[in-house]
């Protein structure tokens, strides 16, 4: 579960890298 969560976090933070 709390792989998950660090993903999101992750996901989140490349998309706003990204942009």
């Amino acid at each position: 579960m709390l792989q998950i969560l660090i993903l999101h976090h992750i996901i989140t933070y490349t998309n706003s890298f990204r942009a």
